[in-house]
């Protein structure tokens, strides 16, 4: 990436990968995925999807003021994220049933994680994934693709990966769709320098609780760990 106005809190550079992979631990800690999956069935995924992407859009409208254009990245990031840990959902569940509360994240989850922000970032490539249609149809075909993975008999399991690969190559692809954006706003203008965007790291919760400040050093003690580092 060229030179870049963004500045993170606590960091001495902006690093895009490694946000995005904090924002997606993060989701997967403060949901866990087994309420992640259900989620699909239920269409509250689609709602959450809709309501972050208003959150964004709405910061976005004010060109002028630099708090509202810190709060319009860092939202659209999470929006991402949110995306990227979707496809990352899919793809560990390929594998391993759902993780419930308090189970300790997988290897196979962490690496599954690392390698829907490395395709969407441009690190890792995969065949090309179209997508036909808005955000919306995509966030449909991939509840369609969840339902039908609920198929758990033994005879339906190539079927049921074949569909949860499916489901996680659309949510990568609508998150490259949705990165170029951000990356732009990321984007330094050498010719007419625009403002500092200052924003939190990756993983910085938007709410408070008493589930966040548990969850917190979890959350840091993965971050620190030699498997995540090591990814």
């Amino acid at each position: 990436m060229s030179e870049v106005r963004i500045r993170v809190e606590g960091e001495e550079r902006f690093d895009e990968r490694e946000w995005l992979r904090r924002e997606v631990l993060w989701a997967a800690l403060i949901v866990p995925y087994n309420l992640q999956y259900d989620g699909w069935f239920s269409g509250t995924t689609i709602q959450q999807h809709n309501s972050n992407f208003s959150r964004a859009a709405l910061y976005s409208e004010n060109k002028i003021d630099v708090n509202s254009q810190e709060m319009a990245f860092f939202n659209q990031g999470k929006n991402i994220g949110g995306i990227l840990s979707r496809a990352a959902l899919f793809r560990t569940t390929m594998f391993e049933r759902p993780r419930h509360d308090d189970e300790e994240l997988t290897e196979r989850a962490l690496k599954s994680q690392t390698l829907s922000v490395d395709i969407a970032v441009g690190k890792h490539k995969i065949p090309s994934i179209e997508i036909g249609g808005d955000d919306l149809m995509a966030y449909r075909e991939c509840q369609r693709l969840a339902v039908l993975a609920g198929d758990l008999r033994p005879e339906a399991h190539f079927a049921r990966t074949q569909r949860l690969l499916r489901a996680a190559k659309v949510m990568t692809g609508l998150a490259i769709r949705e990165i170029g954006t951000w990356q732009e706003m990321a984007r330094q203008n050498p010719k007419e320098p625009l403002p500092i965007l200052r924003i939190p790291n990756g993983g910085t919760p938007r709410s408070a609780g008493p589930r966040v400040e548990r969850l917190q050093p979890v959350f840091h003690e993965i971050v620190s760990s030699e498997i995540y580092r090591s990814l």
